[in-house]
């Protein structure tokens, strides 16, 4: 049944999320089994999915697999690259996949799509096998016009079913909403999920992490008092948003205290790195969760959509508008326009408890919040990288930190600044600050002189060409003995695997046995490894030796742009995208130092990376994070003090306190002079000159205590009119 030219055969999986019916094993067995039928040979294992999973592959041995991705994404990274492979394929003439739903589920004219994705498969040779049909190329050619029909209702069927359950989910979630039960996600900070029972029993508190599926059982949201430092950090910064603070400064004084973030212990991705969450408090984390109406008792359900198929309304489930349906991204970054719902068309009643805040007080304090900050209330923070030479460029390595220094503006001119200082609030790292314009004309007089060291222009032509020939002349692949090596290896592991069970066998001795099986495990790892080793090693090149002579201009223009560029260090897009080419990277080092009489933090020394070389300091460094089980055995006392002294209108042990006339440094070392009510209450600010943008926009940061035309003054901005006092400094 296999013919000689296309034997070979690949086989799709594909998972939309971990819970799923099937599993991504399971769908290989059915291949397997499948394939043993009809006499085809798959090279692939079950312990072959566990590997790419590892290892986030999409594409090893004879396996496709896309997983974690929705069926209406017809862009999956697997799926298309699959695609190509068998529409061009001279070699492959097998494709088994368990249904086609695992394929895709097209929503409008993509089921038709995916029709003649199958017959242009069928037009190379390919056979399909699902679990229930085979369809050989035959077939297709014989009965075109009905088999494309047939597969295009099947995949309509298929992409109907996600829009069917779109709408019984949010007809679930509806009804739930309505009669006041939680309808899913995490519980807001200081408060805790409580499954009640259909009998009317007293409810259980499911901790973090804890799922419930019980028939007839439901949920509700509230407060968590039993929570050793939530909720009273909660109560906290309710008392201290009464008292008029900003949430910068509530940020502020919860990190001060020592109180973990909400996502504290949490790993985050950052341009491609994993890295634990510092377990800081930032300004809009305090503002999310004192604007979330549950505080004062009320649940409100839809204020968001963001669906991909159908959205919440007043009368159940709708369709996506035009203007809605602008996908962003792919995969699992892949989604619809996010849009604010208005308030008829949201569920809000009585969340079940007493509130902690009365809904008429959190209804003022959310307006004068709003007015505060009204000239930055929406405003989008523009991430010009290219506006910076050396965004995304340079790294802080003094002391292991390893972040980002981040790009913003300092008097007219650009400059670069610690970002873990920056989104720490100033409680991390130091202020690690470098001229922008200085590294710029720094760094391109370096590599100016690194290219005249080697002799200029001509000397690397030449060099290149002796290298360019070299390879092109060599009649071996680069990789040839690596390749050999590994196969060697490969071959002798899985000899070794074959006797290992005639041995086990043989062998009476149960620690011997216990040992045996512990090597042949050891064995399947190390075989598994070796083998993805083989698979990374690239295919051999085919480069004629004609081409040499355009290669090498091709790379001697990157060395002329270094060279126009050195005279120009003010084109900082070009520049920035020069740098991006030839991969540099910058670690700088810093120390304390002196200016004059004042102390400042300076560039002691730093490292330049070209392409793959790696700083010393890994992006973002160690981890540095506030774990929940290493908290202060008094911080719920101290916690409830500050609570306490809130109540009492007091500002309480963590507030900011300074001397009438004291000297204060910002984080650029330099004095300033605070009057003793600005001091007192400097973190009653419309806006918070301590929380710098990452990027910067170019706009100067108001002076702390001033207020815009239109905007009600604070308390605070009315006790330094009425004292005749100045505002604070910004940047103290």
């Amino acid at each position: 049944m296999v013919g000689d030219q296309k034997s070979e055969a690949r086989v799709y999986l594909r998972r939309s999320e971990t819970k799923q019916e099937m599993s991504l094993q399971d769908q290989l067995k059915t291949a397997l089994g499948r394939a043993a039928e009809v006499g085809v040979t798959i090279q692939a294992t079950l312990a072959d999915v566990e590997h790419m999973q590892a290892h986030h592959l999409r594409r090893y041995k004879d396996l496709y697999l896309d997983d974690g991705l929705k069926g209406d994404d017809l862009e999956r990274p697997a799926f298309q690259q699959m695609c190509q492979e068998l529409q061009s394929s001279d070699t492959v003439g097998w494709l088994f996949c368990v249904r086609r739903d695992r394929l895709g589920r097209p929503q409008d004219i993509g089921s038709f799509e995916m029709a003649l994705t199958e017959a242009r498969f069928a037009q190379n040779g390919i056979t399909l096998v699902f679990s229930d049909q085979i369809i050989t190329p035959a077939d297709m050619e014989r009965e075109l016009f009905s088999r494309v029909l047939i597969s295009s209702v099947e995949y309509k069927g298929a992409g109907d079913f996600l829009v069917q359950h779109a709408e019984r989910v949010i007809t679930a979630q509806q009804r739930l909403a309505r009669e006041g039960w939680w309808t899913g996600g995490k519980p807001l900070y200081g408060f805790a999920r409580y499954e009640f029972p259909p009998n009317g029993g007293p409810p259980l508190k499911l901790e973090r992490g804890v799922g419930t599926r019980s028939a007839g059982h439901h949920v509700k949201v509230l407060p968590d008092r039993d929570d050793p430092v939530r909720f009273i950090a909660l109560k906290a910064m309710i008392a201290w948003w009464r008292q008029g603070l900003g949430f910068g400064a509530i940020a502020t004084r919860l990190n001060k205290l020592g109180v973990p973030s909400p996502d504290a212990g949490n790993t985050r991705t950052e341009n491609g790195v994993p890295h634990a969450v510092s377990g800081l408090w930032q300004v809009n984390t305090v503002k999310n969760i004192l604007f979330n109406p549950r505080i004062a008792g009320l649940q409100d359900y839809g204020r968001r959509s963001e669906g991909r198929l159908r959205r919440t309304s007043r009368s159940g489930p709708r369709q996506l508008a035009s203007a809605e349906r602008k996908h962003k991204g792919r995969g699992k970054k892949r989604r619809a326009k996010l849009k604010l719902n208005a308030v008829e068309d949201r569920i809000q009643r009585e969340a079940g408890f007493e509130p902690l805040i009365p809904h008429e007080e959190w209804l003022t304090l959310v307006e004068r919040s709003r007015r505060r900050g009204a000239t930055q209330e929406g405003r989008r923070r523009p991430k010009q990288v290219q506006r910076y030479a050396f965004g995304t460029r340079v790294f802080d390595q003094t002391d292991g930190c390893g972040h980002p220094l981040y790009g913003k503006m300092r008097d007219g001119k650009p400059e670069y600044m610690c970002g873990r200082y920056m989104k720490s609030r100033r409680t991390e790292c130091n202020s690690n600050s470098v001229d922008g314009e200085q590294l710029t004309r720094f760094t391109l007089a370096t590599l100016r002189e690194q290219v005249s060291k080697v002799g200029g222009r001509e000397a690397i032509r030449r060099r290149i060409e002796e290298l360019a020939r070299g390879e092109a002349e060599r009649p071996d692949d680069p990789n040839e003995l690596a390749r050999t090596a590994l196969e060697a290896k490969a071959a002798e592991i899985r000899q070794k695997l074959d006797q290992a069970p005639r041995i086990i066998l043989e062998v009476k001795n149960s620690s011997l046995i216990k040992a045996l099986e512990k090597r042949y495990a050891e064995d399947e790892r190390e075989l598994i490894a070796t083998e993805a080793a083989i698979a990374k090693l690239p295919p051999p090149a085919d480069r004629q030796v004609s081409d040499i002579d355009s290669e090498v201009e091709a790379a001697l223009v990157l060395f002329d742009e270094i060279e126009r560029l050195a005279d120009v260090p003010t084109a900082t897009e070009a520049i920035h995208t020069m740098l991006e080419r030839i991969g540099l990277r910058i670690g700088l080092y810093f120390e304390e130092g002196r200016k004059g009489t004042r102390p400042v933090r300076k560039v002691v020394r730093g490292i330049l990376a070209l392409g793959d070389y790696p700083l010393p300091v890994p992006l973002y460094g160690e981890p540095r994070v506030l774990p929940a089980a290493a908290l202060d055995p008094s911080l719920r006392d101290r916690l409830a003090a500050e609570l306490e002294a809130a109540d009492a209108g007091h500002p309480g042990a963590a507030a900011p306190t300074i001397d009438s006339g004291a000297c204060c440094r910002d984080g650029h070392g330099h004095a300033q002079q605070v009057s003793e009510v600005a001091a007192r209450r400097r973190d009653d600010v419309p806006v918070d000159a301590a929380d710098p943008p990452a990027h910067g926009d170019g706009q100067e940061s108001r002076p702390t205590g001033t207020v815009p035309e239109g905007i009600v003054p604070s308390r605070a901005q009315l006790e330094l009119a009425a004292a005749g006092l100045e505002p604070a400094t910004p940047g103290l």
